[in-house]
């Protein structure tokens, strides 16, 4: 098994513990969730960073800052379609990352896909609207933040890749704290939600599981290519749908079953015709 291999199978069986831990914190804003987690992982990078000897902002500032902006607003989205989406709709809607990463690498990283991919992406598109279809007790503003999280995690995987021997992962982690704190504390502050016992317990280990999961992301995708290793992602699918069912009480239509199959299937295939590419 390569490293990316076994990094990415660590970043998502973590990035899966998260999503059950959001779903268990209904109450608490996303955008707190953020920046609880940003600050925790300031002073986790800031230690790394301290004891590696490195520049604390690294030295490719713009690209780590563009990482950021794009990590910044997946973390938020993602937070926010787990807490309002049924879990196995919103984790098939944020693991279409990889349509949005392979179109993003069109313009930040120049590479053009096979015309077979553009195939695939049409029909995970007839997936999206299958799954919107079969999900009508989703209102469309939260569907659509779903959707959003995957595009902004395409933009941020981009320029993980460009910052691939650059950068240190914890720098390029580092990022997502910088950005995250001066635009989520202000308005933490104003819709402050202050959590009981659980919550922080939750929200101190989600923020612990979000830097792991978020290291061996980083770790991942600056080991292998994403076309080799993204297709792993979707383990986490399976277990949102048996999870959503046996834990939280979500009933899929046969139709979301079958959209959530077809987006599954299509984004494996993009990926492969990517491998050989």
């Amino acid at each position: 098994m390569s490293k990316g291999t076994k990094f990415i199978l660590l970043s998502t069986s973590f990035f899966f513990v998260v999503k059950l831990l959001v779903k268990s914190i209904p109450n608490i804003p996303s955008f707190e969730i953020v920046l609880i987690r940003a600050l925790i992982s300031l002073f986790i990078c800031s230690y790394f960073i301290h004891k590696k000897n490195l520049p604390f902002f690294g030295t490719h500032k713009k690209d780590l800052f563009l990482r950021g902006v794009f990590g910044s607003g997946a973390l938020l989205t993602f937070f926010y379609a787990l807490q309002h989406v049924p879990l196995a709709t919103a984790t098939t809607l944020i693991n279409m990352h990889p349509i949005f990463t392979i179109i993003f690498a069109i313009f930040i990283l120049k590479e053009k896909p096979q015309p077979k991919q553009w195939i695939f992406f049409f029909l995970a598109f007839v997936g999206v609207l299958l799954l919107k279809t079969g999900s009508l007790h989703v209102p469309a503003k939260d569907f659509l933040i779903g959707i959003s999280s995957a595009l902004f995690a395409g933009a941020a995987y981009n320029f993980i890749r460009k910052l691939k021997g650059k950068e240190d992962p914890q720098t390029v982690i580092l990022y997502l704290s910088l950005v995250a704190i001066p635009i989520f504390l202000p308005l933490s502050i104003w819709k402050w939600v202050t959590p009981n016992a659980y919550e922080c317990l939750i929200l101190i280990l989600l923020s612990l599981l979000t830097q792991l999961a978020q290291y061996f992301l980083t770790r991942a995708h600056q080991a292998s290519q994403a076309s080799h290793i993204v297709h792993y992602n979707y383990l986490g699918v399976i277990g949102a749908v048996i999870f959503g069912w046996l834990l939280f009480h979500e009933a899929l239509s046969p139709l979301s079953l079958i959209a959530i199959g077809l987006i599954t299937v299509c984004i494996f295939l993009i990926n492969y015709y990517k491998k050989r590419a």
